[in-house]
């Protein structure tokens, strides 16, 4: 698919690349050992390192993604080689260079494909192998020193975001550097799509942390939220994000045990908007209409509506890591609890109450709903969640909980028993 950018000073690319270093973020600190610290834009845009060694990722995304190659002539691979040797002769000595070098690995994550870069693939034989390495090198540095001295003009054939005057300016950098050789020897470039990355995420959640597979999608999602909303303590006051393995676990661990544990899971529920028309033809909503509850009104419909909405979406998730019994034994209490209190409020009743009456019962039936305790395969459910619940029941074109004596007949209900709950 190609990108829909009308707008030449669009965010969109910027937007992409920068949700693509977090969620690389992310796949590196669920897979931190507890000596080890990751970080955000403290070293490089994503760095890893221990007593030992340091890692330093540099993140560079395209909107095109994989079916776009990284060229010979690319400006992403150029100038974060260029970034890398300036880093290198900041500190120090040739010597301290060599020994920083030592101890340090460059690598370059982009979902550009790789397979037909010249230098990527002489860096890449050159490390594979244990002969002929010094004609191997001879060859990289050829062919840097040959890339570095090239015509700055645009008639060589690469597109015009490969800027060829400044790759010149970057591989001279590189040709010039006295330690270009212990650097390349340092250097990956591994190519991976967004969708890759996901798929790592997920299998880390599922094989490490344990994660139910019907849970690993929206986990991503919290955690996600969760990394951005730390960033208010460190990148908006422009400080980077670190963690150890100890400290991650201690700002996130939590999560992953109540999502390993839990068998209700409440989820963080998308804001509905102020266009609530579309829900005011629901039944749930018609029923509590029709008794003049509060949960109505102008200050407290967004809420209602969200709780509804939310415990479907809740439900829906939870019940995919339990059996079709305990489904069903939850189903059935909860209608049950319904009935006893419908059954109680609405026995005075006859065919000659008058509507204020029937409104009264209904009320008081539903006061009672709303203050019971459900459990949900042990667990016991907050109280948004209760009432979400009992307003999922009474919804749909055939719901299975009223609240008025007459409810089947106004709203097309059905006995419950007809489900086999």
């Amino acid at each position: 698919m190609s990108p829909d950018i009308k707008n030449a000073f669009s965010a969109i690319p910027t937007i992409a690349g920068f949700e693509f270093q977090i969620y690389y973020y992310l796949k590196t600190l669920l897979s931190l050992k507890p000596e080890e610290e990751a970080s955000l834009e403290l070293h490089d845009d994503v760095a890893l390192e221990d007593s030992e060694k340091i890692s330093y990722f540099q993140l560079k995304h395209s909107i095109t993604g994989k079916s776009k190659n990284l060229t010979n002539r690319d400006c992403d691979l150029w100038k974060t080689l260029h970034i890398w040797v300036k880093v290198i002769q900041s500190k120090g000595t040739l010597e301290d260079q060599k020994k920083w070098i030592s101890k340090s690995k460059f690598v370059l994550i982009t979902n550009k494909d790789t397979d037909h870069n010249d230098l990527i693939d002489l860096i890449r034989q050159y490390l594979k192998t244990d002969t002929d390495t010094e004609k191997k090198w001879n060859e990289i540095e050829n062919y840097v020193s040959e890339q570095a001295n090239k015509e700055n003009s645009k008639g060589n054939g690469e597109s015009q975001e490969d800027k060829p005057s400044k790759v010149t300016s970057y591989a001279n950098t590189l040709d010039k550097f006295d330690l270009k050789r212990e650097l390349l020897s340092s250097v990956e470039v591994i190519t991976q799509s967004v969708e890759e990355l996901f798929k790592e995420i997920s299998d880390i959640l599922r094989y490490s942390k344990h994660v139910s597979e019907s849970r690993v999608s929206v986990l991503t999602e919290i955690l996600f939220g969760r990394l951005i909303d730390s960033f208010k303590d460190t990148i908006l006051k422009g400080m980077c994000s670190k963690f150890t393995g100890k400290s991650f676990d201690e700002h996130f661990g939590s999560i992953f045990r109540q999502y390993r544990c839990q068998k209700f899971i409440t989820m963080p529920f998308p804001s509905i908007g102020t266009d609530l028309n579309k829900y005011f033809s629901s039944t749930f909503i018609k029923q509590l209409v029709d008794i003049g509850d509060y949960a109505v009104k102008d200050n407290n419909i967004v809420s209602t509506i969200t709780q509804r909405l939310s415990f479907e979406n809740d439900y829906n998730t939870s019940k995919q890591d339990i059996s079709i019994d305990e489904q069903q034994a939850f189903e059935k209490d909860i209608h049950l609890n319904w009935e006893n209190h419908f059954e109680h409020y609405n026995g005075c009743l006859s065919d000659e109450s008058c509507e204020q009456d029937i409104k009264k019962s209904a009320k008081d039936i539903l006061y009672q709903i709303r203050n019971s305790k459900v459990n949900f395969v042990g667990e016991v459910l907050n109280i948004e969640s209760v009432y979400g619940c009992y307003y999922y029941f009474s919804d749909g074109d055939h719901p299975t909980i009223g609240w008025r004596s007459d409810w089947k007949e106004k709203y097309n209900g059905e006995d419950f028993r007809q489900n086999g709950l």
